[in-house]
């Protein structure tokens, strides 16, 4: 409500007197809806706290946000549907499947490896550049609240740049010590071969083995580890430890860093190792073990077991494809990958396997290759490529109880998943996912709680909400749509805050593009000309109280677009050119008992944004002059209709367009469609003071922002772009106040 973009340069120059279709105006649009205004003393900001995250995407543009004060968002726009933002990992409920909206923050990359810190948080490594915006080569912690800690290793010196020489494959903690392993020469600027040890306070350890690896290769060549009895297993493409040949596995002493006397055969290809007591279960592509010159052959088709002395046993499971993930878990060893059978018995992707190495009656079975397993609390939970697994639809990530059947957990990832790991009641995944939980069809309308969950309410339009309004249980709905819900609803409508549609239905021949709220009344903005079968130019008021049509008519000469309220002054931008019988030029001040102001500031094009604290208006559009003075895209007034200094210049040379504005204190937000403020590069959106001066403050949007709510968590916008700092938003996303995304 209040600020209302909407329209182009199309409609820039049409004058106050001629008529425009809805269809060619909305069809015209570039933007609508924009929030509401809020009435003097609240700051132009919702004093509530927004969701604790905010990663919600929707398939269409956002025009309106608004909140009400229990910091449930409400989004109007032009989308059937929204999903949750996950960047390729995600942090779930191990009971039920639900995503948590807080605990995995931002990554700009892609993880490899996962693993818990024992205080309900994670470390993790991989291929990133900064987590939540904060820089980290590749390492990082994640605390249980989901901030970053302030562990951060940098790899061969280099913490803002990580590329395909310096990687992390694996990580294994003990005690306080965290076990790194990749491809790397340095930790901290200290020489580390490719192995390390890190506390989690941050100093690095005095162990430092020496690994040489079988290839030059640019991916990490240890991928596997685990520790026990003051040894560190690593698996992998290695050649030599210490100088000493360990082909593909090796044991290393915590003590000193020396391989011990393990020696295991020669394995090519090896994709899983787990380690349970004093035996490696091994899986790969191998077909044997040991070398052809001289032949040591010890034939294993890609599952193997090897004692921690080296010795080869007898467990000889023979599986016909590769084996991509093993698991052990109260003494059977599960294993996943792209077989269709072990030891002769059809199998399709996953099978259980005891300590003799003979399949057990455990037979769930997958369409599609499982990489990751995971144990806990009686249940086996996989990731991988498949879309049904136990003969039910599971995308990607699936769980069973001991008899091999579906449990009801069901995260619908929406692609491959890799990576499981499980703390607690928490189960931490990741892999190529952008979404986990579905696709929650919402037709134009969409509320998102406070924790940052897309709830249930789901009233839905036939065509495109542009404002919304919210007051105390009662979200007012403004736009083109002509149904709600099924029902009759023409432009205009109200539904409750737990999803009922209203009997209010006012009749409007045209549509709606802003809405305000205050003093009981609820004004509209428009492209109407008549309400319930009376005359109502553009613009009119409904009392709240009672739905009833108020006798206020200013019978404005053309369309509102945007409004603002202090007090008992309305404050209406457009594009008319006369408000009753007085001259005025798109902007004008009218009392609520109808007296037309001598404001009259005259903008040389159209207006899409209003904003006032009582004591200054300030207005957004796609002016270039006000009042005969330059003023770019934003401009500040007093109510005695003085144009101040104010003037931040937005899009000079580059185009401009300010569709939204918000005041908070001595801040004013403005979003649009704008590359420059004050000749700084400002995409879409920019905070500058009262006095003028351009904050730092600078998300960097792809694309058109149409509506903003600010908070104290940070600013909400809404719009048209997918892009937020070059991570993925689409249409809504939560600007934090350093500028970085939620």
């Amino acid at each position: 409500m209040g600020n209302k973009p909407g329209l182009t340069k199309l409609v820039q120059d049409l004058r106050a007197t001629m008529l425009v279709s809805l269809a060619v105006l909305l069809g015209a649009c570039g933007g609508g809806g924009g929030g509401a205004v809020p009435a003097v003393g609240n700051g132009g900001g919702n004093a509530t706290m927004p969701p604790s995250a905010l990663r919600v995407n929707t398939n269409g543009t956002v025009y309106a946000i608004a909140q009400d004060d229990f910091g449930t968002l409400y989004l109007g726009g032009s989308f059937t549907n929204l999903k949750y933002v996950t960047s390729r990992h995600a942090l779930l409920n191990l009971t039920d499947g639900d995503l948590f909206t807080t605990g995995h923050p931002e990554i700009n990359g892609a993880l490899t490896t996962v693993i818990p810190d024992d205080q309900g948080g994670w470390y993790i490594g991989g291929y990133f550049t900064t987590v939540a915006g904060v820089p980290r080569a590749g390492l990082a912690h994640i605390r249980a609240d989901g901030s970053v800690g302030d562990w951060g290793p940098v790899l061969d010196g280099n913490a803002l740049t990580y590329n395909t020489t310096v990687q992390v494959g694996a990580l294994v903690k003990l005690g306080d010590v965290i076990y790194i392993a990749g491809r790397f020469t340095a930790v901290d600027g200290v020489p580390r071969t490719h192995l390390a040890a890190v506390r989690t306070d941050g100093s690095l350890v005095d162990w430092a083995p020496k690994i040489d690896y079988r290839l030059v290769l640019t991916d990490p060549r240890i991928r596997f580890m685990a520790v026990s009895g003051g040894i560190v297993y690593v698996g992998g493409e290695i050649d030599l430890v210490e100088g000493l040949q360990r082909p593909n596995l090796a044991a290393i002493r915590i003590s000193d860093g020396m391989p011990t006397a393990f020696v295991s055969p020669a394995i090519r290809n090896l994709s899983a190792m787990v380690l349970d007591g004093d035996t490696l279960y091994l899986g790969g592509t191998f077909t044997y073990l040991g070398t052809v010159t001289p032949d040591t052959r010890i034939f294993r088709n890609r599952l193997a077991a090897i004692k921690t002395d080296g010795t080869v046993t007898d467990w000889n499971p023979d599986a016909d494809g590769t084996v991509e993930s093993l698991a052990v878990v109260n003494g059977t060893i599960y294993a996943g990958g792209s077989f269709t059978a072990i030891g002769g018995v059809a199998r399709n992707y996953l099978a259980a396997i005891d300590t003799n190495g003979m399949v057990t009656s455990w037979d769930p079975g997958t369409n599609g290759i499982v990489r990751a397993i995971a144990g806990v609390n009686g249940n086996i939970y996989i990731a991988g490529d498949f879309t049904n697994a136990g003969g039910v639809a599971r995308n990607y990530l699936a769980a069973f109880d001991s008899n091999g059947m579906a449990t009801p957990w069901d995260p619908d990832s929406d692609n491959s998943v890799s990576i499981i790991t499980t703390a607690s009641d928490r189960i931490y995944i990741a892999g190529g996912i952008s979404s986990v939980g579905g696709i929650f069809l919402r037709n134009n309308l969409a509320a998102i709680d406070a924790e940052g969950r897309i709830t249930d309410w789901a009233p839905g339009t036939n065509d495109t909400v542009r404002d919304l309004a919210v007051v105390d249980n009662t979200i007012y709905i403004g736009g083109s749509f002509t149904t709600l819900d099924g029902m009759a609803r023409t432009y205009l409508a109200a539904v409750h805050t737990d999803g009922i549609v209203s009997n209010w239905s006012p009749v409007l021949n045209q549509g709606v593009f802003s809405l305000a709220t205050g003093n009981n009344i609820l004004y509209v903005g428009g492209l109407f000309t008549g309400i319930n079968g009376m005359a109502r130019r553009y613009l009119a008021a409904f009392d709240t109280d009672d739905g009833n049509l108020t006798n206020w008519d200013p019978n404005m000469g053309n369309f509102v677009t945007t409004l603002a309220i202090s007090g008992d002054t309305i404050y209406a931008g457009g594009a008319f050119r006369s408000v009753g019988a007085f001259n005025r030029t798109r902007l004008a001040a009218i009392r609520a008992d109808g007296t037309v102001l001598d404001w009259a500031p005259a903008p040389n094009s159209l207006i899409y944004a209003l904003e006032t604290d009582g004591k200054t208006i300030y207005i957004g559009g796609s002016f270039t002059v006000m009042d005969g003075l330059s003023r770019y895209g934003a401009a500040a007034v007093l109510p005695d209709g003085t144009l101040t200094p104010w003037d931040p210049v937005v899009g000079k040379g580059t185009g401009q367009q300010v569709n939204t504005i918000r005041l908070v204190d001595d801040t004013v937000y403005i979003g649009g469609s704008f590359q420059t403020v004050g000749g700084l590069v400002r995409r879409q959106v920019a905070a500058v003071r009262t006095d003028g001066t351009i904050m730092g403050w600078d998300p960097d949007l792809s694309s058109t922002v149409l509506d903003m709510v600010v908070s104290r968590r940070g600013v909400f916008v809404g719009g048209s772009f997918n892009l937020v700092n070059t991570l993925e938003r689409r249409s809504i996303a939560l600007i934090r106040p350093d500028g970085t995304v939620e």
